[in-house]
């Protein structure tokens, strides 16, 4: 399972955009190579993914060696990646830098502090080149806007001369928001345009936006990666729809056995699918009452089916143990990649599914009380 890196300061300029999908430009793969400041020979430099609130996870590391450090690889879709260098005995900030990972040649220089000398990012693949030509473009709507804010935030001047500025800052965000996605359309395909679709998809405000900008990918850029994965979130999130029919899919036991959910649902009045992990917290806490719902109600036709998102089968296998789940299951030791929790857009854990023998989906994230009021309702 991937730990979060925490000697690290939370400290990053650029907003997470989630990773995208391009041809790779060069069939090797990518070799980024690159010097921090404050480093010396055998300490340790972080490729990282960030994941919510600047929770940085590493992906990969390097060693520094006469001076220099290097990671080498090869992806089929873009990413950003933060490099992040530390030192062996210190506690100091080394700094960070982002970039976007390609299969190309990159180069960094990262610097301890911002001063007159920045760090920097030198990369031979067109992604790269995109994306600081969308940041630039950021950067000058930015500079346009900052009058009108200091006004705004500073509640400096009159009330008519405050909503004169508002009004002015309103008109720069929607050019800026029309520039940004005329860039994403003029770079159509590029990873960075679908970095750019992700970010006006999960930030549109209505409904039309959202189908505007999916009908846009359909059309223009079918096999971007993002839209691909929004397309598959939202089929995923109809299969899980109360009324609607389960998605039938097939994972190992502990014993490593192959499992069809739909064998489970034909044999049983009601399954419940339930969604959990071994380092799930909650999912711990709320164990001892789906414990408690399938004592009383197995007899009278419940399964209940575990889906572990763990990736360390001891793990897993010593939850199960320790939790006291006589119900069968399964796991693919994915992760968040789990195969079956994605065809149920499952976001977060703990989560369940409750199917009747027909195959109906009748209830779904059923917890504490509200699981043993809605069984108490359909076997009393």
């Amino acid at each position: 399972m991937k730990k979060t890196l925490k000697t690290i300061a939370a400290v990053a300029a650029a907003a997470l955009l989630a990773a995208c999908n391009t041809q790779p430009t060069a069939p090797e793969g990518y070799v980024i190579t690159g010097t921090a400041e404050g480093t010396e020979d055998g300490d340790t430099v972080y490729m990282c993914e960030m994941q919510g609130f600047f929770a940085f996870i590493p992906t990969d590391t390097a060693v520094v060696k006469d001076g220099k450090f290097e990671f080498t690889g090869s992806t089929d879709h873009i990413e950003i990646r933060y490099i992040i260098p530390t030192h062996t005995g210190g506690e100091d900030n080394l700094g960070l830098i982002d970039l976007i990972l390609e299969n190309a040649n990159i180069n960094v220089t990262i610097r301890k502090s911002e001063g007159e000398q920045k760090s920097t990012v030198e990369s031979d693949g067109p992604e790269q080149k995109l994306w600081d030509e969308y940041n630039a473009l950021q950067q000058d709507w930015n500079k346009r806007e900052e009058p009108s804010w200091d006004i705004v935030r500073e509640r400096k001047g009159t009330e008519e001369e405050i909503a004169a500025a508002q009004h002015e800052l309103d008109s720069l965000t929607d050019a800026a928001h029309a520039a940004e996605r005329q860039f994403m359309i003029d770079h159509m395909p590029s990873g960075v345009s679908d970095m750019i679709f992700f970010t006006f998809y999960t930030q549109a405000d209505d409904d039309a936006e959202r189908q505007a900008l999916l009908d846009l990918f359909k059309e223009k850029s079918p096999d971007s990666y993002n839209y691909k994965r929004v397309v598959a979130e939202i089929e995923a999130t109809k299969n899980s729809e109360i009324g609607a029919q389960f998605t039938d899919f097939t994972m190992n036991d502990t014993e490593g056995n192959p499992v069809t959910i739909s064998s489970i649902v034909a044999a049983n009045t009601y399954t419940l699918v339930d969604f959990w992990a071994s380092w799930c917290g909650p999912c711990r806490g709320e164990m001892p009452n789906v414990l408690e719902a399938y004592n009383k109600y197995h007899d009278q036709g419940l399964e209940i089916v575990g889906v572990s998102l763990d990736e360390d089968r001891d793990a897993w296998l010593h939850g199960i143990e320790a939790l006291k789940m006589p119900w069968p299951q399964l796991s693919d030791l994915k992760g968040w990649d789990c195969e079956g929790a994605a065809l149920y857009a499952v976001k977060a854990i703990p989560a369940n599914v409750l199917i009747a023998q027909d195959g109906t989906i009748v209830a779904k994230n059923l917890r504490e009380e509200e699981l043993q009021t809605k069984l108490a309702e359909l076997f009393n």
